[in-house]
């Protein structure tokens, strides 16, 4: 019944809406001294909630702390998807080549970065890189040859795109 009292509070009373309140309060009244968890809060929140401008100013300020290198790379990660979600490609593309460890959901994220940004031949590099390199499961496989055959008939048009989603 746990499950249900919290579903309720999430789905009712909206219970996001009032984290995301609550801990942009939090650090607004740390004015600048708070902490990378409570930033990096915020920027979740704030992204669940559609607020990406929000979240991309809370990540900034986390990049400012010092942080180890895996935290750092999944804050610039994060940054990465919501300047993406404002329109901000190349931003984005920026974002994520501050990853120094590149991982499946980096990688991508930089490769529709590029895409976003109309840099086709950088995209579809990265997205191989991905396909060879970081993509573990059959799953991972078919969602990067789906964005490249997406890419691929957004640039060279439809037969070279049903050439990679036969595969």
């Amino acid at each position: 019944t746990k499950d249900k009292k919290l579903l309720y509070a999430i789905e009712h009373m909206n219970a996001v809406a009032l984290a995301l309140d609550s801990i942009n309060w939090h650090c607004i009244d740390k004015n600048g001294d708070c902490s990378v968890e409570a930033l990096c809060f915020l920027a979740n929140l704030s992204f669940s909630q559609g607020h990406f401008k929000l979240a991309v100013e809370a990540l900034q300020k986390a990049t400012k702390k010092e942080l180890t290198a895996e935290i750092k790379d999944k804050i610039y990660c994060d940054m990465g998807y919501c300047l993406l979600k404002c329109g901000k490609p190349e931003l984005a593309i920026e974002a994520f080549l501050q990853v120094s460890k590149a991982t499946y959901n980096s990688t991508v994220g930089k490769a529709l970065a590029y895409f976003k940004a109309s840099q086709f031949e950088e995209s579809y590099a990265v997205y191989e890189t991905v396909l060879n390199w970081l993509a573990t499961s059959d799953l991972d496989k078919a969602y990067v040859l789906l964005a490249m055959s997406a890419m691929i008939y957004a640039f060279q048009g439809d037969s070279d795109a049903k050439t990679i989603l036969f595969q």
